[in-house]
């Protein structure tokens, strides 16, 4: 019997942190994270611990060290008010991070307002 998760490439699947745990898949994960000129949250809690298991501030030397600027970042913020946005401000060591204008926006309606997953030059 087939679902429709399985019909769908490993690459391109949402996977959740806790379900992936430590090891390869994690290294990859993160390797990408290292060589991603943008990065977009969707959905995403911002829980503390998310972000830890996301090693964004080791990220973030990293590519200091190596003479690399940091990524775009950009987060829809459904249901997020402005306070829930400066504590997520203050947990992401980047602090460029733009997030969506409308906490009742769909994630739909952030990815047609946002300049993301454009050229630098577009999103500038």
């Amino acid at each position: 019997m087939s679902t429709e998760s399985s019909m769908v490439s490993p690459e391109f699947q949402i996977r959740i942190m806790h379900e992936v745990g430590n090891g390869d898949e994690t290294d990859a994960v993160l390797a990408k994270l290292f060589q991603a000129e943008e990065i977009i949250f969707l959905g995403f809690g911002f829980h503390a611990e998310n972000i830890k298991r996301l090693r964004l501030q080791e990220i973030a030397e990293r590519r200091e060290r190596a003479g690399r600027s940091h990524p775009r970042l950009f987060a829809s913020r459904f249901g997020m008010g402005e306070g829930d946005i400066s504590r997520a401000k203050d947990l992401l060591p980047f602090q460029q991070a733009r997030f969506g204008k409308n906490q009742h926006a769909t994630i739909t309606d952030f990815l047609k307002e946002t300049p993301c997953l454009m050229p630098k030059a577009a999103s500038l």
